[in-house]
């Protein structure tokens, strides 16, 4: 579906720069796709890389108020 093509075409652009946006995109592709697990561990791994992102660490907050 439309959601798995995203999810490709951002993990494929993930391989060529590695960019806070792409990550928060797949993020979302995740939560449409009711994933919140992948969702949370790509973002995990953004933090990783951009230690100093708040909206990373709002991001993971959300999905965690959502599933708990």
């Amino acid at each position: 579906g439309l959601f798995r093509d995203a999810e490709k075409q951002y993990i494929s652009a993930l391989k060529q720069c590695s960019i806070i946006d792409i990550y928060l995109y797949l993020s979302k592709v995740y939560n449409k796709l009711d994933q919140p697990l992948n969702s949370i561990n790509k973002l995990k791994e953004a933090n990783e890389k951009f230690p100093y992102e708040t909206t990373i660490l709002q991001s993971i907050a959300r999905i965690y108020e959502v599933i708990n």
